[in-house]
């Protein structure tokens, strides 16, 4: 809890120095005893913020500082996503999205992407225009030793030139049962980042960008042993004696690592938005390791490769299982684009280079000590794309677009879509080769080579509506999605392709009910996986929430007190396989068929926003504990309490 005190108020040191600077006196004059007071009420109306997106795609919108109270309890990843989504139970843990996920990316893609919704991504990071200083302090004591922690600082220079830097902190405990070891770390992420933003006296050039540097240190335990003869996970939460409960691994440790440096410049040729010309650089490395420091302890976890236990032990020592990949991307797009009445267009070219290694321990040689070994990567050639954007806008409420994206003789993906204030409808197809983990993966524990993989595609339909009637809102949707030559990982953690397609829908909506202060908000999908085996969804979920928003406590302050309820139908979800940093599929254990009950009170006082929240109220009611990923326990009944506060001076 020091540290975070020590951090707090480094930055708020700083804060108040880059105040006196914003608003030092500029000659001897202004000091004088006539010196008249800044008349300036500094608050969320003088701190504006844009995003990259909108600037690319001439959608800017004129935003403020967030002060809304509304679902602040819901800080996590799995609550801001509706649960359609699975972790391994605590905060920094791996992470995926239910159902079919297109890669973030056409062309040569790593493949490890589970911790990836931990990092700021270029598109999430604000930037900043500000009349003073704006600290940003967001504050989460989670229950059972789960922290999280955001510091963000922003200052203008000159109107048109802005700086920025944050840090963001994930810290939880490893869990025993219901209970967790104080100071006994399983996850600990830290990000630190910069930005910059500047326009030109005539706003015809502008630049920005940002700097991240990101790590992010998991020590795994594989979830519960589970004997054999146990086909009901349900039973673990019946074990009265919680020391009963046994991790897998030890001594297991995953890491990823990462920095960043993203720019983004655009020149206008004419002083209309007409006609301009835009480029874009990335560069970034990454870092991914496994170890295993007590491989001939766990070495039934590995019986995938073909290992001599002769050699996991050298010198009366256990050796370690290890593997490293690192990642070097270089970025560069350069387009045209613009925006002539009500048509906006753009059209770009994109050169793409990587550098890719890979080093293991190897077990083939009986030594003192493990032999690193470290192999050159596939030839990776350069890559080349071309891409377009088009989109009409008959008005605020109506608009069609379309998109394509060619990686030249390869990955390609085309888009077509209508947005409209009643319906929205959306057509996208995706042909994108294997990543180099499906393709290529050497490791103490597993070695393969899929050179006859082929390309995987994907189409996908989405159609939604909305209307309403007195008192309620109404927002039905169908989705539809069908994947050829789909590559998923194995219950031993191996990469396969499915020659079966792999064909599913979904089908639910909103319901949005008002009475006076009384609100209601429901979430219902009904998924159809009959013809999509490997994709793992349940067949039903279902999310309510119910409050009252209202002031409170003599009108001192205005919150909303009340209920968020989840259940989903069970399931054979997806298990994890900390070795290769996937999931897999397995059908061994379902999960599902339990009430999630968390009560929670958001509210205001002033610019400091604040929650309690009380999760998993069922709890030895309903069942004694619930899991999403199969022998990871979920979030035990907990008490939760965060706050944000905000300084404009």
């Amino acid at each position: 809890m020091i540290r975070y005190i020590v951090i707090f108020l480094c930055v708020f040191f700083v804060a108040n120095l880059c105040a006196w600077a914003q608003n030092a006196p500029q000659n001897a004059a202004d000091t004088s005893k006539n010196k008249k007071k800044d008349s300036v009420n500094y608050s969320p109306r003088t701190t504006t913020l844009f995003y990259e997106y909108e600037v690319l795609e001439h959608r800017y919108k004129k935003r403020h500082a967030d002060t809304s109270y509304h679902n602040r309890h819901r800080y996590n990843y799995l609550q801001r996503n509706l649960y359609q989504s699975q972790d391994l139970g605590t905060l920094g843990s791996a992470f995926q999205r239910l159902g079919y996920q297109n890669p973030d990316r056409l062309g040569t893609r790593l493949g490890i992407s589970v911790y990836d919704v931990y990092l700021s991504h270029a598109d999430s990071i604000p930037y900043f225009n500000t009349l003073s200083p704006y600290t940003n302090l967001d504050y989460t004591q989670g229950g059972k030793g789960r922290i999280r922690l955001n510091i963000d600082f922003s200052r203008n220079i000159t109107p048109d030139w802005g700086v920025s830097l944050y840090y963001r902190q994930v810290e939880s405990d490893k869990m025993f049962g219901d209970n967790h070891r104080e100071n006994d770390i399983y996850a600990l992420l830290r990000e630190i980042g910069a930005s910059m933003v500047y326009f030109s006296p005539s706003h015809r050039y502008k630049i920005f960008g940002n700097f991240m540097h990101y790590d992010h240190v998991v020590n795994d335990n594989g979830g519960y042993q589970v004997d054999a003869k146990i086909k009901d996970l349900d039973s673990l939460f019946r074990i009265e004696d919680q020391a009963q409960l046994v991790y897998r691994f030890s001594s297991s440790k995953s890491r990823q690592s990462s920095r960043k440096l993203h720019l983004y410049q655009q020149y206008a040729l004419f002083d209309s938005s007409s006609v301009q010309f835009y480029h874009t650089f990335d560069w970034s490395r990454r870092w991914n390791s496994y170890e295993d420091g007590a491989m001939a302890n766990t070495r039934s976890f590995y019986y995938k490769f073909p290992i001599n236990p002769a050699l996991l032990i050298v010198a009366n020592k256990p050796i370690s299982a290890y593997y490293n990949t690192i990642l070097d991307v270089l970025d560069n797009s350069l387009g045209v684009k613009g925006k002539i009445a009500t048509l906006y267009y753009r059209f770009y070219g994109q050169m793409r280079q990587y550098d890719y290694q890979v080093g293991y321990l190897n077990t083939k040689y009986k030594t003192s000590r493990d032999t690193l070994e470290r192999n050159a990567s596939p030839k990776i050639d350069t890559e080349l794309y071309l891409g377009g954007v088009l989109r009409y806008d008959f008005s605020d409420s109506l608009r069609i677009g379309t998109e394509f994206t060619h990686l030249l003789g390869s990955d390609y993906q085309m888009k077509a879509y209508v947005e409209s204030r009643w319906a929205n409808a959306e057509y996208l197809r995706s042909y994108y080769r294997p990543s180099l983990l499906q393709r290529r993966f050497y490791g103490t524990f597993y070695d393969w080579d899929n050179a006859n993989f082929q390309h995987t595609q994907s189409d996908q339909m989405k159609l939604n509506t909305s209307f309403s009637v007195p008192y309620v809102t109404l927002k039905p949707f169908v989705n539809w999605t069908r994947v050829s030559n789909y590559i998923y990982f194995d219950s031993t953690g191996t990469a396969q392709q499915s020659a079966k397609i792999q064909n599913y829908w979904q089908a639910g909506g909103e319901i949005i009910a008002k009475w006076s202060k009384l609100v209601s908000h429901s979430t219902i999908i009904w998924t159809n996986t009959q013809n999509a085996k490997l994709i793992r969804v349940p067949e039903w979920q279902l999310n309510t929430q119910i409050y009252w928003q209202s002031p409170f406590f003599r009108k001192a302050t205005e919150g909303q007190v009340g209920l968020d309820f989840h259940w989903k139908s069970r399931y054979f979800a997806n298990g994890y396989n900390s070795a290769v940093q996937q999931f897999v599929v397995q059908d061994r254990f379902t999960v599902g068929d339990y009430l999630l009950v968390d009560a929670f009170f958001n509210f205001r006082v002033k610019r400091v926003q604040v929650f309690v929240k009380f999760t998993n109220l069922l709890q030895d009611l309903w069942r004694g504990g619930y899991s999403d990923t199969p022998t990871y326990f979920a979030q035990p009944r907990s008490f939760e309490l965060g706050l944000t506060w905000k300084f404009f001076d």
